[in-house]
């Protein structure tokens, strides 16, 4: 449910970074004989990373955040296939009263979301410019 939730917001994301890339750089492909493949290899994903790490980046973040759609659909079940994080902090803090756990599993959220953040960020800083 939220991969189709968000997946409107993830193309417009995309499409604005097809729609930024410089022309030039396909016109010299075409000139040099580059094909359809090489051009996508050695043109398009490059001058995409930087969106793509966006995407990526915030598709993981979500996917820590999912707690509305797995309470209203399967409150974690069956059994336990359905519990993400957020949910199970959810679960330890207001259903078995557990605050202890609750919260350190909270903390423990947030710094792997800082720790995927610094990693987003010091990739983006070491990539190339190509424009």
């Amino acid at each position: 449910v939220s991969v189709w939730q968000t997946f409107g917001y993830y193309a417009v994301i995309l499409l604005a970074g097809l729609q930024a890339m410089p022309k030039d750089f396909y016109e010299a492909a075409k000139v040099d004989g580059a094909g359809t493949f090489a051009t996508l290899r050695y043109i398009t994903l490059p001058l995409l990373k930087p969106m793509l790490f966006v995407v990526i980046f915030l598709a993981t973040i979500s996917g820590f955040q999912v707690y509305d759609q797995i309470y209203g659909l399967t409150r974690g079940g069956p059994g336990y296939a359905t519990m993400t994080l957020t949910y199970y902090l959810y679960w330890k803090g207001f259903e078995n009263f557990e605050l202890g756990l609750a919260d350190a599993v909270g903390i423990f959220v947030f710094f792997v979301s800082l720790g995927l953040a610094l990693i987003q960020r010091k990739a983006l800083e070491a990539g190339k410019s190509y424009v």
